[in-house]
């Protein structure tokens, strides 16, 4: 599995760009739409390419799903001109998909939404990018039908229905794997990096954004014997963290010597760790050592069966 790390706006900075890159973090996701709106974004992906040329793996979608809770639009000219300029230092490039607008009728505004993000995607693709393509749950299957029909790589979002996320998952992914719950396609997941989602479902890649927001809540994790194990590290608000074992102050003395461990090993103190950014660092090596060890196992997926009884005999 491959992820690819997106955050806030310092983390888009050159300096922090070569910061995390002494811990081989070497895959990011820029939005377009930031990348031109935002001045830190836009030289911290000048940067990347600069530097690292070929040597990053660099995501870039459109910021569609961003600039729409604005009512906002993408050119897509201006879009396909960027991704051209750009093409040798863009691993994957995201089609141009359209957001249903949830003010109207849904059913009509998925169809639509489906039918023109289908037509921008053959649109780039005349201009000779090979982008790929977002099913959405909730779209109709025979857009996903198509994409299992014509491409080898494509990705998903959990957004586009109103049931669970869980359940959306399952019924995409129940179509996309052989009988021993292999996938047959490389399949993307945006904003589905849950530590159970990525463990549960056979994704070729996902972006996420969870290793900054859980220093942001002062949490810090950790990938310890198959398992993410996560505690408040910061000492504000202590309340958050009441339960034993919540908070590094209420572990007791076996938990805590597994975090003192860490720490020394990785060079941080608790008194360092009060830092958000220190924290961040953190959460991404341990997000980067998750990502190993799944690559190195591997993902099925198998369908959950409930019990043809409810009686217990």
């Amino acid at each position: 599995m491959r992820i690819y790390y997106s955050g806030g706006f310092p983390y888009y900075t050159p300096q922090e760009i070569d910061a995390l890159d002494q811990f081989g973090i070497k895959r990011r996701l820029y939005s377009y739409h930031f990348i031109k709106t935002d001045k830190s974004i836009h030289d911290g992906f000048n940067h990347t390419v600069s530097t690292y040329g070929t040597n990053h793996q660099i995501m870039v979608d459109s910021g569609a799903f961003t600039i729409s809770k604005k009512g906002a639009t993408i050119n897509i000219d201006e879009y396909a001109e960027f991704l051209l300029k750009n093409k040798e230092y863009i691993t994957v490039a995201v089609n141009l998909d359209i957001i249903a607008d949830r003010s109207k009728p849904l059913e009509e505004e998925m169809k639509r939404a489906a039918a023109q993000g289908w037509e921008n995607l053959k649109y780039l693709e005349s201009k000779g990018l090979p982008v790929i393509h977002v099913y959405h749950s909730g779209e109709d299957e025979k857009w996903l039908k198509m994409l299992m029909d014509n491409y080898e790589y494509f990705g998903v979002s959990k957004t586009g229905d109103v049931k669970g996320v869980s359940t959306r998952l399952e019924r995409i992914f129940s179509k996309l794997v052989d009988d021993k719950g292999r996938c047959k396609w490389k399949i993307h997941g945006f904003a589905v990096t849950s530590p159970s989602m990525m463990k549960r479902y056979p994704f070729y890649s996902v972006d996420s954004a969870s290793w900054i927001k859980y220093g942001c809540y002062g949490m810090v994790i950790m990938f310890y014997n198959g398992k993410f194990m996560v505690i408040g590290m910061s000492d504000r608000k202590l309340t958050l963290w009441r339960k034993k074992g919540q908070h590094y102050n209420n572990l007791n003395q076996e938990e805590r010597k597994i975090w003192d461990t860490e720490m020394e090993k990785r060079g941080v103190t608790r008194d360092t760790l009060q830092d958000n950014r220190t924290r961040d660092i953190w959460n991404i090596r341990s997000f980067k050592e998750f990502e190993e060890w799944i690559t190195a196992h591997g993902t099925t997926f198998k369908l959950y069966r409930k019990p043809l009884f409810d009686c217990i005999i």
